[in-house]
């Protein structure tokens, strides 16, 4: 479909482009502490003690990826369908949906601790731990899954308050944490001379601190995440709380079986210093997803909030803008490690013959496939955030099976290198099946769908009364009279105390016998256009609301009113 007249892209795209950077820094900085504990944790563990307790965080990791699964069904459910009642305006909705979400994490993660540390050691052994490093694995495990809620908690935390429109408290979140975390690495194990279980407990006790931290958000009145205890009509359920949460938990959960699968083969044909490539590559993975998960992290929130109010062509803008945004971030970092292993493999003080020589290898191929694996995130989440999540599971299905499969193939001829060969090949079926699903569709050209009518303005560079003469080529006169009073006037006053802002107005024929209308934009005064969040008569349902520092009117028009 071609573009419509008066529908211009511009300014849309400027917008998505700054509420998406409002994402992108602090999620970035907010991923660089979080991920740089653990490679601290590798980094004092591998120079502390040796590379035998270094290779039992590969054994260990399986149970760890666990507690991703349980944050991910409730931290980012919980916060996509908060982003969609911030675009719907159903705000009681995302408040009983926290409550709901933060019983069942609670609930779901104390059942997993006990149940694990009643039988850890039959796990050990399941999980391929070594002769060399099963004490060490044991050690780290009983602490870390004593305190296995609050790093639940902080990890869905992080992601609530991100699709909150509080980034920067989940930001500081993540620093606080990092922060004691590598403190107490260093202190417990260089200092105090500990063993191994000092990282669990730093982990642990960090991530405590995280959860202190968030609670403040509960403080800002903009807040809908907050405990909610009175029921209401329109509760959700746990299904649908957790259903936009599947994908991203499906992720972890074939990260587990590829990892245990990883480990089998690394153990049968290297003995402990393959399991010791198998840490190092994971904590290069975790470096990587600081720029590939940061630079991912506005799709599902963005096109949630678009999705909510049912702007179609806003989604496909939503997939381009943070699609071309993140690979130029993401490239240049895999090229430089592909270019210089030895420097990454120089800060884990490698002394094992086997280790230094396949590692560069590993690494190489680990960062290729980052970067096919980064546009897979960005697809998957744009699915998950317009109710696709089985396209999503699916997806992440064929990249398990596959990499599974491959790595089993590939043991028998290139063993140390079978996980990191059949990682690429894994991500990139599961890159091929989501094209051939049509995710690729509006990355070209810029498709209308469903818009009537988008244009924008600077305040000084136009003025609101051409809008009024657009809206009357796809509204009824009654229905301009209305945007008139009830959305240009109001805005018109807060426009007279803001500076220069940003404004985008546009039509969408939300094919459900209503049009949108629909006035955003980019100011950071208090001041709103509309006195209250929601108001509905007999003309017309008004919303008013802020996303990630987009303010919005918004002016539904069901069709069959007689206006």
């Amino acid at each position: 479909m071609g573009q419509k007249p008066d529908i211009n892209f511009k300014y849309e795209t400027a917008l998505i482009k700054r509420s998406a950077l409002r994402y992108i820094i602090p999620a970035t900085f907010a991923l660089i502490f979080e991920q740089i504990a653990p490679v601290v944790d590798a980094v004092c563990v591998s120079n502390g003690l040796g590379n035998e307790a270094l290779s039992s965080f590969s054994n260990v990791s399986p149970m760890i990826w666990v507690t991703n699964i349980i944050g991910s069904l409730g931290g980012v459910g919980c916060g996509i369908m908060a982003s969609k009642c911030l675009g719907s305006g159903e705000v009681k909705k995302a408040g009983r949906a926290f409550t709901i979400a933060l019983k069942l994490m609670i609930v779901t993660t104390v059942i997993y601790s006990i149940i694990s540390l009643i039988f850890l050691d039959p796990i050990l052994k399941f999980i391929w731990c070594t002769p060399e490093n099963i004490g060490y694995a044991k050690e780290y495990l009983t602490v870390y899954l004593m305190g296995a809620v609050f790093v639940v908690l902080s990890f869905s935390g992080a992601y609530i308050l991100t699709d909150d429109n509080n980034p920067k408290l989940a930001l500081c979140g993540s620093i606080v944490a990092a922060t004691v975390n590598i403190i107490i690495d260093v202190t417990g194990i260089f200092v105090l001379g500990q063993g191994i279980w000092i990282t669990a407990f730093g982990t642990v006790f960090s991530n405590f601190c995280a959860c202190i931290i968030y609670t403040f958000h509960f403080r800002k009145k903009e807040s809908v995440c907050r405990p909610t205890f009175k029921r209401e009509s329109n509760d959700p359920g746990v299904l649908e709380i957790i259903k936009p949460g599947t994908a991203q938990a499906m992720m972890y959960l074939f990260v587990v079986l590829q990892i245990f699968v990883q480990n089998y083969v690394l153990s049968d044909s290297a003995g402990t210093s393959g399991l010791g490539n198998s840490a190092v590559i994971e904590n290069l993975t975790m470096i990587l997803a600081i720029t590939f998960t940061g630079a991912s992290e506005a799709v599902m929130p963005l096109t949630a909030a678009y999705y909510g109010e049912k702007n179609r062509c806003g989604q496909l803008m939503v997939k381009k803008t943070l699609l071309k945004m993140g690979l130029v971030i993401v490239i240049p970092l895999s090229g430089l490690i592909i270019l210089f292993p030895h420097i990454f493999m120089a800060i884990f003080s490698i002394n094992d013959t086997v280790m230094a020589a396949t590692l560069p290898a590993a690494i190489r191929i680990t960062c290729i496939a980052a970067v096919i694996n980064f546009i897979n995130l960005v697809f998957i989440y744009y699915l998950t955030a317009v109710e696709q999540e089985k396209q999503a599971n699916i997806a992440y299905v064929i990249q398990s099976l596959t990499s599974i499969a491959a790595m089993i193939l590939l043991m028998k001829t290139i063993a140390e290198n079978a996980p990191w060969y059949a990682n690429l090949i894994s991500v990139t079926a599961c890159l091929v099946f989501l094209l051939a699903c049509g995710s690729g569709k509006g990355l070209i050209a810029t498709d209308s769908e469903n818009v009537l009518l988008m244009t924008g303005i600077h305040k000084k560079e136009g003025s609101l009364s051409d809008w009024r003469s657009l809206a009357s080529t796809v509204l009824t006169k009654e229905q301009v009279d209305i945007v008139g009073r009830k959305m240009m006037e109001p805005f018109d006053a807060v426009l007279k105390i803001t500076e220069n802002p940003l404004c985008v107005f546009l039509v969408l024929d939300a094919e459900d016998g209503h049009k949108n209308v629909i006035l955003r934009y980019d100011s950071k005064t208090d001041e709103d256009a509309g006195s209250e969040a929601e108001t509905e008569d007999s003309d017309c349902k008004c919303i008013c609301s802020e996303f990630n520092s987009l303010k919005r009117m918004m002016i539904i028009f069901d069709e069959g009113d007689n206006l």
